[in-house]
């Protein structure tokens, strides 16, 4: 090539002869000599393409080297020398993930804002090209950590409700501005592969916000209902109208939840097109509204389409065994249990057994006998949290409920010669275990606290209940318990 350069240095192939040279310095581990040949190219080429191929790769030998102002330098140039470019989104996006490395987050961020810039100015022409979905691949994530950033900086602020005036406007910016953020990565990034978390993340924003009267829960479910009405593809919408229907469960709408996630998992020619996990809910949701034969549907539709997973599997003997012992065929649940037991030895999903069958004991009312087996949950490390925190909580109810009946139970019994324990704080004890323990589950922990402030109102006790209803609405004060519970204190 360097002979060829010699004997023809006007040819119109010499820019590319000049390319490959420097290209194979590069490949040979030469980047100083590689460098200097780059250089050469950028000074005296008249070809556009070599020029910006070259000024690319002297950038990233700097990148490569750790010399951080020489990139930039570099990029610096290409981006004036070709503003148009997709290139010059390629040294941004690569800029900042330097500076985010360095744990410069802010100047990350004004970098990620003119790449957004500049992404919005690409053709139509240009984003359908290979190029062109890389980097919307790396847009969509940008605006997912920005809204992500804004909403736990506005939970970090604590409830509104606790908040100055100025305090509560910094709250509604930042809320507002992960809202909007998310509404520009949905609508413009449907097909990407992080579209469910964008869309997860919607419904937690829209929950805070329609918790603390900034939306209308109406206008919520309209705008999931009309984003899925503009999806083409199945799977998209498919994952449009789960987040409907998981928004309607975690405002406490069960019915509507089950109707949403009927109409959303009916219009799914492919099961595996969604994450079984979907499939679980759903079932799950079924099993707490007792509707027991279109849960045993579901649960084998899981088990069915997701034979290799095997907490799908799991998931889905467990689901079919609770089923079966609503409808009290226990001989049938006894059966799915026991291939649990066997299958699945480590699957957390046994101690949901456990703590089901508990649930029926208690109900025919074998309270020390359902109490027994909840302990076994309760203190058993390989349960998840969740469980134990479900099962802490069915002990205080019934424990209740066995106070309210005026009936006994061993749990008061303290030794002979003693004293029985007060039903009552025996109860408000498991409550209060469960916001002490668990925080890790919200949902669970708000409840626990409503309860405990229900029981204190029961006693008589205003001041401690009204220390509780401080700590829930202070804690949990998007949770539908934090709205109920200040009724309780009328």
């Amino acid at each position: 090539m360097q002979e060829f350069l010699k004997a023809y240095p006007n040819s119109p192939n010499s820019s590319k002869a000049s390319v490959v040279i420097a290209s194979t310095l590069e490949k040979l581990k030469k980047p100083d000599e590689a460098l200097k040949a780059y250089a050469d190219i950028i000074k005296s080429t008249d070809d556009p393409g070599s020029k910006l191929f070259a000024m690319e790769k002297t950038w990233r030998i700097h990148q490569a080297a750790g010399r951080f102002d020489e990139m930039v330098k570099t990029q610096d140039e290409l981006i004036a020398a070709f503003p148009d470019s997709p290139r010059t989104l390629v040294a941004l996006s690569e800029r900042a993930k330097v500076l985010e490395k360095n744990k410069k987050p802010e100047e990350a961020e004004a970098i990620q804002r003119q790449f957004l810039e500049r992404y919005e100015k690409m053709t139509p022409a240009e984003r359908k090209t290979e190029l062109g979905q890389s980097l919307a691949a790396y847009a969509v994530r940008v605006l997912f950590r920005q809204a992500d950033a804004d909403y736990k900086a506005a939970t970090r602020l604590g409830p509104p409700s606790a908040m100055n005036e100025e305090k509560k406007a910094r709250w509604s910016a930042l809320l507002k501005s992960a809202n909007d953020t998310l509404d520009r990565a949905i609508r413009d990034f449907s097909g990407s592969d992080i579209f469910g978390s964008l869309l997860k993340n919607k419904v937690d924003v829209m929950i805070l916000m329609i918790r603390n009267k900034m939306m209308e829960q109406e206008a919520a479910f309209t705008f999931l209902s009309q984003l899925a009405g503009t999806q083409a593809n199945e799977a998209t919408k498919a994952q449009v109208l789960i987040a409907r229907a998981s928004l309607a469960y975690q405002l406490g709408q069960k019915s509507v939840a089950t109707r949403f996630y009927k109409d959303a998992l009916g219009q799914v020619s492919n099961p595996q097109s969604v994450p079984w996990q979907e499939y679980e809910r759903y079932g799950t949701i079924l099993l707490e509204d007792r509707q027991w034969d279109e849960a045993l549907t579901q649960f084998q539709k899981l088990r069915d389409n997701f034979p290799r997973q095997e907490p799908a599997q799991a998931a889905a003997i467990y689901g079919l065994g609770a089923a079966y012992l609503g409808k009290k065929d226990n001989a049938k649940a006894q059966q799915m249990f026991t291939e649990l037991r066997e299958k699945h030895p480590r699957s957390d999903k046994l101690f949901e057994a456990e703590f089901s069958q508990a649930l029926l004991t208690l109900e025919a009312g074998k309270y020390d006998e359902g109490f027994a087996s909840l302990k076994k949950v309760m203190n058993s490390p390989q349960a998840s949290n969740q469980t134990r925190a479900r099962a802490l909580m069915e002990f205080g109810k019934y424990l209740e409920l066995i106070g309210d009946k005026g009936l006994k139970t061993k749990e008061t019994f303290r030794g002979e010669g003693q004293p029985e324990d007060n039903i009552f704080d025996l109860a408000g004890g498991y409550y209060l275990k469960i916001a002490l323990l668990y925080q890790s589950q919200p949902e669970i922990c708000a409840e626990a606290l409503y309860r405990l402030v229900a029981l204190k109102v029961k006693q008589g006790k205003k001041e401690e209940a009204t220390k509780h209803a401080t700590d829930l609405s202070t804690q949990y004060p998007s949770s539908e318990w934090a709205d109920k519970v200040n009724l309780l204190l009328k």
